[in-house]
């Protein structure tokens, strides 16, 4: 439709609820605007496949103790995990930015949408939580230094323990 897809998704969010404030950002996020856009938010849902954002998300949401609630695709496999300083470690303790692990995107490993309906779905699931702990005090169990897996190619999940890697230039300041 030649439209920009932030516009098309606000669009068909305000359908399904007119009531929800949505803030559009027509922007690639970066070093210059991130200072600009992060702190006005109590929790990150990041929902994008572009690894220098999850990098830049990481340290904005440690340097403003934000909670980061972390989906990833991979094929039939998927990953959640909240990341939430300085209750637990940060997505570069898990993923060190410095080494020279190459990570493909979604255009080139290729992505099931069913997956990434499921890995959204959870990601809510987190927030809700969240929120539930914070504003009502719940004891909700959150995946903060926890990686959950699911591979639905055969049919499994786990959950990792992740580990406060010692040394962390993002986190262990």
């Amino acid at each position: 439709s030649g439209k920009k897809k932030v516009y098309v998704a606000k669009l068909f969010l305000n359908k399904l609820n007119p009531d929800v404030k949505i803030e559009v950002y027509d922007c690639f996020l970066n070093d210059s605007n991130v200072k600009n856009i992060l702190p006005f938010y109590d929790i990150i849902v990041v929902c994008t496949d572009n690894i220098k954002s999850k990098y830049l998300i990481n340290y904005y949401s440690v340097k403003y103790n934000i909670p980061m609630i972390y989906g990833a695709v991979y094929g039939f496999e998927g990953h959640v995990s909240v990341f939430y300083y300085p209750y637990g470690p940060c997505y570069n303790c898990l993923y060190d930015k410095n080494n020279d692990l190459y990570v493909p995107n979604c255009s080139e490993y290729g992505v099931i949408g069913a997956l990434t309906g499921i890995i959204g779905s959870l990601q809510a699931m987190e927030a809700i939580k969240l929120i539930l702990n914070i504003k009502l005090n719940r004891n909700f169990i959150l995946l903060v230094a926890k990686l959950f897996i699911l591979n639905f190619k055969y049919m499994n999940n786990k959950i990792l323990s992740i580990e406060k890697r010692y040394g962390c230039k993002v986190c262990s300041g």
